[in-house]
């Protein structure tokens, strides 16, 4: 069984570290297991359940105190390497809104606090972040990022910092949500709008391909989620779920549900890979 440490943590950022097991038929070779992985294919080992035992391995301030909270949301590439954390950077009294890219095994030597880069968003507020999880560079690392903000703008820029491109959501009232997902039809970004609709993007050309209007447009999406199969998942501050079909020319939604009673801040699917 898991539990939280303690009920005051319930609002603070945090995700999982979530590498797809390795399987059973794959090869040997590489020793370097997850930590997903283990507890991923601990049933294999041992099927008596687990009592998981926590502690912090490592702690350290990624942004700066100006403003509460400093650091407002965080993400973790699919090799589990890398983390990215929105927040704020104050600096001669001017204050920018950053997303900083952290090794897990905590700060490194040369970022001024350890990172190992950051990318700014200039007179807006960074409101999500997310790995490209299937672009590599020649080592097999992560090394892509995209980030959104308040503005409407959705950036994709390498994981040491540098620009690759961007677009402009016009009348979305800002981006609230970001997604990055590699499907059997594509790689591609989806961003939720604050007034209610998906956008998507191609994640390679940079260039929006489709739009989707939400019906319950008075309230933002909140979380977004692609499958293998193309199909877009997209939540609201109100509890409302919906599906959109790419594949499809009708932009309504496939379905809408009423899946919680407030705000939705997370949607995970199964993935093929099982657990």
């Amino acid at each position: 069984n898991w539990h939280r440490s303690a009920p005051d943590h319930a609002s603070q950022p945090w995700s999982w570290f979530s590498a797809t097991p390795a399987s059973e038929e794959e090869p040997r070779d590489d020793t370097r297991l997850s930590m997903s992985q283990v507890l991923a294919n601990a049933k294999m080992v041992d099927e008596e359940q687990w009592r998981v035992h926590l502690e912090s391995l490592a702690s350290w301030r990624v942004h700066s105190r100006i403003s509460n909270p400093t650091a407002h949301a965080m993400s973790i590439s699919e090799d589990e390497n890398l983390i990215l954390t929105n927040g704020v950077h104050a600096k001669l009294a001017k204050v920018n809104n950053v997303v900083r890219v952290w090794r897990t095994a905590g700060p490194v030597v040369g970022g001024e606090r350890g990172e190992i880069a950051s990318y700014s968003h200039p007179n807006a507020s960074v409101t999500a972040s997310a790995f490209l999880d299937f672009v590599y560079d020649r080592d097999g690392n992560v090394c892509r990022a995209s980030s959104c903000d308040d503005k409407g703008y959705v950036h994709v820029w390498k994981t040491t910092g540098e620009h690759v491109w961007q677009f402009l959501a016009k009348d979305s009232g800002g981006i609230t949500a970001l997604n990055a997902s590699e499907s059997d039809y594509g790689r591609f970004i989806t961003a939720g709008a604050a007034r209610g609709g998906v956008i998507v993007a191609d994640a390679s050309a940079g260039k929006i391909v489709r739009q989707f209007a939400n019906t319950r447009a008075e309230s933002a999406i909140s979380a977004l989620e692609m499958g293998r199969n193309g199909i877009i998942r997209a939540s609201n501050m109100n509890g409302s779920m919906f599906a959109f079909d790419p594949r499809q020319a009708d932009e309504r939604p496939v379905y809408d549900i009423k899946a919680h009673d407030g705000s939705i801040n997370k949607i995970l699917a199964a993935r093929r890979n099982e657990y």
